[in-house]
């Protein structure tokens, strides 16, 4: 089982609080998302897949402007 946590108030190591990076894992409530191991590995062919996602969701979240964060993140202020 993987555990993925998501929190309003979410933020990387090393990073700002108001870095946009941060949106990857943030949610307006705190949550927790549970996947059964195998079907993570089964949608991943490299074990360092789901880093790579991470990565290019962060720096894609950290070209977009204020208005188009806004459209994904209804909660943001």
């Amino acid at each position: 089982m993987l555990l993925v946590c998501f929190h309003p108030e979410f933020r990387f190591e090393n990073s700002s609080t108001d870095d946009v990076g941060n949106l990857v894992n943030r949610s307006p409530y705190p949550l927790i998302h549970l996947i059964r191991a195998s079907d993570f590995k089964g949608a991943l062919a490299n074990p360092n897949d789901g880093e790579i996602i991470a990565n290019n969701n962060y720096e894609k979240l950290k070209k977009m402007d204020l208005g188009e964060l806004k459209k994904l993140f209804y909660y943001l202020k």
